[in-house]
């Protein structure tokens, strides 16, 4: 997103957002926000963010491989 009065000025352009919600609003705001682009670039941004919203997602631990028991 950029600020409609500074168009001359790219360095106070850029518009940050941080995206609180659950991660499937988190999706629809990206694609509402990336509606004024490109199409390709549109999917390209929900891909981008789904990306993001996985490696935050904490990682499942795996159970180690059970050792058989030895006959005594």
């Amino acid at each position: 997103m950029k600020k409609r009065g500074k168009t001359f000025f790219p360095a106070k352009s850029g518009v940050s957002v941080t995206l609180k919600k659950n991660s499937r609003k988190s999706l629809k705001s990206v694609k509402n926000i990336a509606r004024s682009c490109r199409i390709p670039h549109k999917g390209l941004a929900q891909k981008r963010a789904s990306q993001l919203l996985r490696s935050l997602k904490p990682v499942a631990s795996r159970r180690g491989r059970r050792v058989r028991k030895t006959e005594v």
